[in-house]
């Protein structure tokens, strides 16, 4: 868990891809990967950029599970990492950020 916790990847993959493995099944039952061509409603897609919990790839893939139709708008944004708001965020990034969510809320409408 130390390794973990100081992002000692090299010596901690061993040990996930040996979980990820073992518990492929329950993790495919539960990823919305091949879930999602179904929707039919709006759907926005947030992720930070700094996220150090999901990394910001798997809101790119989710895009892409997601109906091109229903894409409304997707963000990945420095101004905030896993929950967490950036108090350094620039300007730019805070400005995207207040967009996306105005645009949500205009959908909400």
């Amino acid at each position: 868990m130390d390794a973990l916790l100081t992002r000692r990847i090299d010596v901690v993959r061993p040990r996930l891809l040996e979980v990820v493995r073992a518990d492929r099944d329950e993790l495919a039952a539960i990823s919305p990967h091949g879930h999602l061509a179904s929707l039919n409603m709006p759907v926005f897609i947030l992720h930070g950029s700094a996220d150090n919990v999901i990394p910001p790839a798997e809101s790119m893939w989710m895009e892409q599970d997601v109906p091109k139709a229903d894409v409304r708008q997707v963000l990945v944004t420095g101004a905030f990492s896993h929950v967490d708001p950036s108090k350094n965020a620039p300007l730019q990034e805070q400005l995207r950020l207040v967009h996306f969510v105005a645009a949500v809320l205009s959908a909400a409408n």
